[in-house]
């Protein structure tokens, strides 16, 4: 039993490999339509290997002021990022994230289900 109270056979730690954001940049899709605006369509750049790029949370914060004049908080755009992501499809283009979707699924298919916390 762990802190919490959960016993520890129904912990599992799943980790991610490269920072966040370079799953983010395989889905140049939702980028531009978390930073387009009615008076200017962001137009953001495919990129060739995100989870090869060695500094993804860089490259976000560059296309946030380079295509919106914003600053790019993680925490701030998340909620938009979840909205605005309407398909894994370029997301199951990177390994890292395919394994990580791999574990939860598996998780679920043993009857698992990932808690959700209030926003």
């Amino acid at each position: 039993m762990c802190l919490a109270g959960v016993p520890m056979a129904l912990v599992y730690l799943v980790c991610i490999e490269r920072e966040f954001e370079s799953w983010l940049l395989f889905d140049h899709k939702m980028l531009e339509r978390v930073l387009s605006t009615k008076e200017y369509p962001g137009r953001v750049p495919k990129q060739g290997t995100p989870d090869q790029h060695k500094n993804p949370k860089g490259a976000m914060t560059s296309f946030f002021k380079k295509l919106a004049g914003k600053v790019y908080v993680d925490l701030q755009f998340a909620q938009r990022f979840a909205k605005h992501l309407t398909s894994l499809n370029h997301l199951r283009k990177c390994d890292t994230f395919k394994r990580f979707e791999e574990h939860v699924t598996a998780l679920h298919r043993v009857g698992m289900t990932p808690r959700r916390e209030p926003v």
